[in-house]
């Protein structure tokens, strides 16, 4: 506090004191005197330590001017648990046709543009502490996607949510697998890199076809973890042709099987098959994870459990084998057999 804030406090102070003196020499009693302060903790007989909920009446502190003055350990803790909860970022088409003249002649081409719609995370504006806070969980990515304006992303708990196919198509600027022929394009978007190394969770809306296509999108994916489909009357083979393509057991066609990744059965994707109520249940009520704990935990136990039974299988069958081929007895008599004739020789 400089000298001038505290010459202003002290100058404040006798003016209160000589104005408490005057009324008190006009025998007005002083009104705010036995008046408790609704703010701030309350101390009593039933809680000594002071402290009161909101069902009580206690109304929390407005401002906290020591609040600067926290270690730096005790700030970060507190920004932390105001940071932006899981939400759904909902990224549709915006793209158009445009017309190019070559030569006298007319060329219509498209324009491949995405628009996305989420809730800016409010602390980025606050302090730079919350804006450095912000940043260490919610990257800025996509931004060479959506016109030099960047999406701030937590890979961990945010869900990309594609409308339909074709907006994937437009994020991806039209250079997709399996869509156009590797010929006629640069290879991927140089501004893929982020989409194809950092996003977990993906949902995409209204799949009816292109099946191959979407399949082929997630195979370049190294981070993608889980993958929600709204199955809209999909052909019986669509979920298995995307599955395999996302896994890399079908090579990617029209030129990009070079750009094929096949997975290991530890980095497989999740893909979860639902209707439009479902669907629309788990984007409007989304909470980090689209399998959720036990979901998951049910997934697990019962593929611990078949791979127990293929193990007990497996050992059963190794069990009967030998004895199938050759058995002891038959060893046995063999051995004594040969004997015999050794000694018979």
């Amino acid at each position: 506090m400089s000298r001038r804030s505290k010459r202003r406090n002290r100058q404040r102070m006798r003016e209160a004191r000589a104005e408490a003196a005057s009324r008190a020499a006009m025998g007005e009693a002083d009104e705010g005197a036995n008046v408790v302060a609704p703010i701030g903790p309350q101390y009593g007989e039933d809680d000594p330590i002071g402290f009161r909920t909101i069902e009580d009446g206690y109304v929390p502190l407005v401002d906290f001017p020591r609040f600067p003055k926290l270690p730096l350990e005790l700030r970060r803790e507190v920004w932390h648990r105001v940071l932006p909860e899981p939400q759904s970022i909902y990224i549709t088409s915006n793209g158009h046709a445009q017309y190019i003249v070559v030569a006298n002649a007319r060329i219509q081409t498209w324009v491949y543009r995405p628009e996305v719609s989420y809730k800016v995370p409010v602390l980025l504006s606050v302090c730079l502490e919350t804006r450095q806070e912000v940043m260490i969980y919610h990257r800025p990515s996509f931004a060479a996607n959506f016109g030099g304006v960047p999406v701030y992303y937590n890979p961990k708990t945010d869900l990309l949510h594609f409308d339909n196919p074709e907006a994937l198509l437009h994020f991806y600027g039209g250079s997709a697998p399996n869509y156009l022929p590797r010929s006629l394009t640069s290879g991927f978007r140089w501004n893929m890199k982020d989409f194809h190394t950092t996003v977990t969770q993906v949902a995409v809306g209204k799949v009816e076809a292109s099946e191959g296509m979407i399949g082929a999108m997630f195979n370049q994916m190294k981070g993608l973890k889980v993958v929600l489909i709204e199955n809209q009357i999909l052909r019986p083979e669509g979920e298995t042709i995307m599955k395999e393509f996302c896994d890399g057991v079908r090579e990617l066609e029209l030129g990009w099987e070079d750009y094929t990744v096949e997975r290991t059965d530890g980095n497989r994707v999740k893909f979860k098959f639902v209707r439009s109520p479902e669907f629309k249940q788990a984007i409007v009520g989304w909470k980090g994870r689209i399998i959720s704990e036990e979901e998951e935990a049910a997934t697990l136990a019962e593929e611990a459990e078949a791979k127990l039974m293929q193990e007990n299988a497996a050992a059963q069958q190794q069990g009967k084998q030998p004895a199938a081929a050759n058995p002891p007895n038959a060893q046995a008599n063999s051995a004594g057999h040969n004997g015999q004739i050794a000694q018979g020789s």
